[in-house]
C-alpha cells in the first residue's frame, strides 16, 4: 500500500455509530473507528505475548476512557518512537496512528497524549531524565526500547531498563505500562544457531515477567509469516523495514496495532469482569526488589537538555545554538566546527545528596553527538568552582551511526561548577564538527555506567 493511501485512511477512516446494546464494540455511547488494520486480528493477537498476568493497571486506565474521562498517555523510546523509519510529515509513526486510534475511539474527553521519544537514546538516559519527559499524570506509558538497549543480558543498559520501570510505575497515578518491542533479523541471518534469539527479546521479556508488564512483540507478531519457506512479498522483512533497524510506515503500523489490539483485550475483560477495588489495590502494591539486586533508580537527577541546557552557556567561542531536527522532534545543541571554539557553561553539582559543596565527586555526563563521519575531539574541563580531571571528547565513533553518546566525569560538589568544552585541532575524521546536547548529574548509586567504555551503554543503530 502506498504511504499516500496509508495517509488518506489514517485521515479520514470512518467512524461507527453503533446502537446494538451489549458491550463496548456496540454501543452508541463510544464511538469507535472502524477497524482498518494492517494484519487480521488473529494474527495481531500473535504479537501479544503476555498480557503480564496482571491486568489491573491496564484494566484502571480503560475503565477511565469507558466512563468518558481524559487519560494522559506517554509514549517513549528512542529513534522508532522518534518517528524514524516513517514517511516524514505523514502521521504514520506508530504513535500518532495509536493517537488517532485513541481519539476517535474515545472523544468524550480531551485526552493527553504524548510522544517523548528521543532518538538515539537507550533507556540509560531516560531512566535519569524520566521526570523531564513523563509527566506526573500518566495514566499508560508505552516503552519501546528494544533496539537501542542492545542484547546483552546483565549490562548497564538492561540494568537502567529496570530503574526506569520501577520510577514509571511508582508514578502518582500508578499508571499502566505497556512494553513494546521491535526485532530486527542479523546480518548473517543463515548463520546463527537460533535468529530468533537473537537480539534483546528474550531479556526483555523475562523483565516484563517480574514486573508483570504486558509484552508486546514484532518479533511473535511476524515470525511464522516472515520466516516460512516461501514468505508473500509483503511479508518479507524488506516489506515492513525503512533499513535494518527501523520500520517503515507499515511496521509502525504493525506496531501501533498490536497496541491497539491489546487495549481492545482489556476491554473485552472489562465487559465480562467490570472494574473493581481489586485493581485499584493491586495497583497500588509495594513493588518487589529489584531483578537486578541493589539496582534502585537514583533518588536526586539534574537532567538539563535542549532548552533547559542552552540558558547554562556563559562563553560560545565559535559555537552556535542549532536544531538539526524539526518543530515537534527537535535536535537541539551547541554546535562548533573550529579547532580552538570554546564552551563554557555553568551547572550545579550539588543538586544530589551531599555536604555540600566540597571535595566530594558526583557522578555527571556529557551528552554530545557522534556519528561516523564530520565529527572532531574536544577537551573537557572544570575551570571554576569546582575541580575535575580533564578528559578528551571524541564524536568520531567507527562503525556506528548516529548518536547521542555520554561521556562520564565527576566534578566535585559546588553550587556553580563552570565547565569548558574547546574543540581540538586533533581529529580522526579529518574534519572538527563538536556538538553538545546538555548534561546529567546523578548521585552515583542510580548510575552504573562503566568508565572504561564511556559511550557503550548507548547503544542504537541509527544510520
Amino acid at each position: 500500500m502506498s504511504p499516500q493511501r496509508l495517509r488518506d485512511r489514517a485521515s479520514s477512516a470512518p467512524v461507527a455509530s453503533c446502537v446494538v446494546s451489549g458491550g463496548w464494540r456496540t454501543s452508541n455511547k463510544y464511538a469507535r473507528v472502524v477497524a482498518d488494520r494492517s494484519l487480521p486480528e488473529r494474527q495481531l493477537r500473535k504479537g501479544i505475548v503476555s498480557d503480564g498476568g496482571d491486568t489491573s493497571r491496564s484494566r484502571r486506565f480503560l475503565a477511565k476512557l469507558l466512563r468518558g474521562e481524559a487519560v494522559t498517555v506517554v509514549a517513549i523510546g528512542g529513534s522508532i518512537t522518534w518517528g524514524q523509519g516513517s514517511t516524514k510529515g505523514s502521521n504514520l509513526d506508530w504513535s500518532s496512528r495509536l493517537f488517532a486510534w485513541l481519539r476517535a475511539s474515545f472523544p468524550a474527553a480531551n485526552h493527553t497524549l504524548l510522544n517523548r521519544g528521543v532518538y538515539a537514546t537507550p533507556s540509560s538516559y531516560m531512566s535519569l531524565c524520566v521526570s523531564w519527559h513523563v509527566p506526573p499524570d500518566a495514566d499508560l506509558v508505552i516503552a519501546e526500547y528494544n533496539i537501542n538497549d542492545g542484547k546483552g543480558k546483565a549490562d548497564e543498559a538492561r540494568m537502567a531498563h529496570e530503574r526506569l520501570v520501577r520510577q514509571l510505575l511508582v508514578y502518582p497515578k500508578r499508571p499502566a505500562v505497556i512494553e513494546l518491542l521491535f526485532y530486527f533479523p542479523p546480518k548473517n541471518f543463515t548463520n546463527e544457531v537460533s535468529p530468533y534469539r537473537y537480539h534483546g527479546d528474550d531479556e526483555m521479556g523475562v523483565l516484563a515477567q517480574y514486573y508483570h508488564l504486558p509484552l508486546l512483540s514484532c518479533r511473535a507478531l511476524m515470525w511464522d509469516l516472515t520466516t516460512v519457506p516461501n514468505p508473500r512479498p509483503e511479508h518479507t522483512w524488506k516489506a515492513w523495514m525503512a533499513d535494518p533497524s527501523h520500520p517503515n510506515d507499515i511496521g509502525h503500523g504493525y506496531l501501533a496495532d498490536m497496541v491497539s489490539t491489546f487495549l481492545t483485550q482489556i476491554m473485552d475483560n472489562l465487559d465480562r469482569h467490570p472494574s473493581e477495588a481489586a485493581d485499584d489495590e493491586a495497583a497500588a502494591a509495594e513493588l518487589v526488589p529489584p531483578m537486578y539486586r541493589g539496582n534502585y533508580p537514583a533518588k536526586s537527577n539534574a537532567c538539563l537538555m535542549g532548552s533547559h541546557f542552552k540558558p547554562l552557556a556563559v562563553t560560545t567561542n565559535g559555537f552556535a545554538w542549532i536544531d538539526e531536527g524539526t518543530a515537534d522532534k527537535p535536535k537541539q545543541g551547541w554546535v562548533a566546527t573550529t579547532p580552538g571554539s570554546v564552551l563554557e557553561f555553568v551547572v550545579a553539582t550539588n543538586v544530589v545528596p551531599g555536604t555540600g559543596s566540597g571535595s566530594a565527586s558526583v557522578a555527571a555526563a556529557i551528552v554530545y553527538l557522534s556519528s561516523y563521519e564530520h565529527m572532531g575531539q574536544a577537551e573537557v574541563s572544570c575551570v571554576e568552582g569546582c575541580s575535575c580531571q580533564s578528559k578528551t571528547l571524541n564524536g568520531h565513533v567507527v562503525g556506528r551511526g548516529t548518536q547521542q553518546s555520554i561521556m562520564l566525569i565527576e566534578p566535585s560538589r559546588a553550587a556553580r561548577c563552570r565547565l569548558r568544552v574547546k574543540v581540538l585541532s586533533d581529529t580522526s575524521s579529518g574534519e572538527h564538527k563538536v556538538k553538545i546536547n546538555g548534561i546529567i548529574v546523578s548521585e552515583r548509586s542510580g548510575w552504573l555506567a562503566r568508565q572504561d567504555l564511556e559511550i557503550e551503554p548507548l547503544r542504537v543503530y541509527e544510520t
